[in-house]
């Protein structure tokens, strides 16, 4: 190394060695403030801030963006797409001019700032900038690594709708991130862009980390974790709305539509760490005119004049026995039977099914019972749900709609002709 003269400052005219010692650096602030970086589009003017990689105005820049895509897709800065998508027409071969041109354009962004590094390509195609963070820090490439660059951020624009990776750009059109936050189509790729403020570049690439496959997902079925970790929830306010919209309000002695309904709630709030259900059992008692358990429901209903299902929601019930969950289903709940009153006194159910298996011993049931809206239902520690039903139990605001079997347990031989 002995003889080599140091690196010249980059300003024309100076002959100053870089403060550095490295290629393509300046001699002082003074020398860089007073060399402005040119147009990113190669027009030849000073960029808007005087920084590399940026464009002199919107006009430029809204003029590269589609080279700059071709760019930013094949790995090739912008001189090269340029040539390679305006020198040749569709299904016509380049002259062996515009083949050097190209050849020679596709290596025209500036090389790794290390002298001692054999890399021919800076992180971002800029003079001055490294190959990689070991470069930065001193620690030159061994090999031939970066021959281009691994981002060039300033010709990024939005484009596709759906990724080859497999995801959907976000749903605000005027954004430019390439990614929604969940990688659903119709999601956003942040809160700005969901409130109307889109992003002014690709700034979200991939979804953020995906929902665990054990966590309780939000019951309208978005995908997203629910907003308290905890089953039977919804991740927030906006899919509570459009959930009760979505869901048609029913007859509360409409059973045929209650049991879908049960059904589909059952599927969709189920946590994934119970396993998968096996089976949802309606209850053939409901329908049938002499159960006593669709008896006391009735009589519930008409003392506290419900009108319709918006008025009721779906809980899990857990007991250790069959015959208990068959006599649930046929002469519902017995008041006489409360033990454990930690929440007050009535019949406890719980909105987490993780809460009610922990009742539910071996059998490999859950009952889903439809709880009716009033005074006297109760929530306590966000789950957990307690109704008080009168003690003669001649009536009851609540309904065992069916029951999930989620172990293989076979069918529960549930009384009723409905």
């Amino acid at each position: 190394m002995a003889g080599q003269m140091p690196p010249e400052c980059s300003t024309t005219g100076c002959s100053q060695p870089t403060w550095n010692g490295l290629p393509g650096s300046f001699c002082s602030l003074g020398c860089r403030n007073t060399t402005p970086s040119m147009c990113a589009s190669g027009c030849g003017k000073a960029s808007w801030n005087r920084k590399p990689g940026e464009f002199c105005s919107r006009t430029c820049r809204s003029n590269n963006n589609n080279s700059g895509l071709i760019a930013a897709q094949q790995g090739l800065p912008l001189q090269a797409a340029q040539v390679a998508t305006s020198s040749a027409l569709p299904g016509q071969a380049l002259s062996q001019q515009q083949h050097q041109q190209q050849q020679q354009l596709s290596f025209s962004f500036a090389r790794c700032a290390s002298a001692a590094c054999p890399c021919t390509a800076s992180w971002n195609g800029l003079l001055g900038a490294f190959c990689c963070k070991k470069c930065a820090a001193g620690e030159a490439c061994a090999s031939l690594l970066h021959s281009f660059p691994s981002a060039l951020a300033p010709l990024a624009s939005p484009v596709l709708p759906m990724l080859s990776a497999g995801f959907a750009k976000c749903a605000n059109p005027a954004c430019a991130c390439t990614a929604s936050f969940s990688g659903n189509a119709g999601d956003y790729c942040c809160k700005a862009c969901r409130r109307g403020i889109p992003c002014g570049r690709n700034v979200h690439t991939a979804p953020q980390a995906p929902a665990s496959s054990a966590a309780n997902l939000c019951v309208a079925g978005c995908g997203r974790p629910t907003h308290n970790g905890l089953a039977g929830e919804f991740c927030g306010k906006t899919c509570r709305q459009t959930y009760a919209q979505q869901t048609p309000k029913a007859s509360l002695f409409d059973y045929a539509a209650i049991k879908a309904q049960a059904d589909l709630w059952a599927r969709k709030v189920w946590p994934a760490g119970l396993g998968r259900i096996s089976q949802f059992h309606a209850n053939p008692g409901l329908g049938d005119p002499t159960c006593p358990a669709a008896k006391k429901y009735k009589a519930g209903v008409g003392a506290l004049r419900c009108a319709d299902t918006s008025q009721a929601e779906f809980a899990w019930h857990g007991t250790g026995t069959l015959a208990g969950v068959q006599s649930i289903c046929w002469d519902s709940l017995n008041p006489a039977l409360r033990r454990g009153q930690a929440y007050g006194p009535g019949e406890y159910f719980s909105v987490d099914a993780n809460v009610s298996n922990g009742h539910a011993g071996s059998t490999g049931y859950l009952v889903v019972c439809l709880l009716l809206t009033g005074p006297h239902k109760t929530t306590h520690a966000s789950t957990y749900r307690v109704v008080n039903n009168p003690q003669t139990g001649t009536a009851m605001y609540c309904l065992p709609v069916g029951v999930v079997d989620y172990r293989r347990s076979g069918d529960p031989q549930l009384k009723g002709s409905g």
